[in-house]
């Protein structure tokens, strides 16, 4: 071969030799990028997972406060009796479940009675606990089942009594005394009434006195 030959055999040589590397070099980053996807794939996957935890997470929370809201007392009449001295010493409330709620048992319902003599907490008479103001009787005025105290119905209604100020009947009496607490609300008072269930979920009533209880036997609050 003569010397002009010798130095193009090898350029061509060094060309194959470019070539096949850079061939090379292709393969390992197609390579790299599949991986680099399946990655990419991996943690959106896990991104995906996450976000599915997440809206359990966030069902799980939104229920008990759906059941605080539905499984409520609703208050349907408010009145007030033994009117004496332009003083109400009774009332009574008349109350059903609330549209979707379940069986309420008003043994375990608590009110908390708001006026300006003071803050009580008022259970039913079956309760044992000593630290409780008073307590309020209960009688069914609809209860096709019988099933009194328990409101199981959405037709059932129950009327809760409560004595204020003084003893004048016995159906809030427990054999722990009477049930009476608080004062005598005298005409064009209010009082705040909030009735919370064993779950939690609380309904608020507020009672006002007729400005006049002359010749009245009974009143709506």
């Amino acid at each position: 071969m003569s010397r002009c030959g010798r130095p193009q055999a090898l350029f061509i040589a060094l060309l194959a030799v470019l070539v096949l590397l850079a061939g090379c070099n292709g393969l390992g980053g197609a390579g790299t990028g599949t991986g680099t996807d399946t990655e990419a794939d991996a943690v959106g996957a896990e991104d995906e997972s996450e976000a599915d935890e997440g809206d359990d997470e966030e069902t799980e929370t939104t229920t008990q406060p759906r059941q605080q809201v539905t499984n409520r007392l609703q208050v349907f009449a408010a009145a007030g009796s033994n009117i004496e001295n332009g003083t109400v010493g009774t009332v009574n409330l008349t109350v059903g479940k609330a549209p979707g709620a379940d069986d309420i048992d008003l043994r375990d319902v608590t009110v908390q009675w708001v006026d300006d003599s003071g803050t009580y907490d008022v259970v039913a008479p079956s309760v044992e606990a000593d630290a409780v103001d008073g307590y309020f009787g209960v009688a069914a005025v609809k209860d096709d089942d019988g099933s009194a105290p328990l409101v199981n119905g959405p037709d059932d209604r129950m009327v809760l009594t409560m004595d204020i100020g003084s003893d004048d009947l016995a159906v809030d009496d427990s054999g722990r005394g009477a049930g009476a607490f608080g004062e005598r609300l005298e005409a064009g008072e209010s009082a705040t009434l909030r009735l919370t269930t064993e779950n939690g979920a609380s309904t608020t009533v507020r009672l006002v006195v007729p400005e006049s209880l002359k010749g009245r036997e009974a009143v709506t609050l």
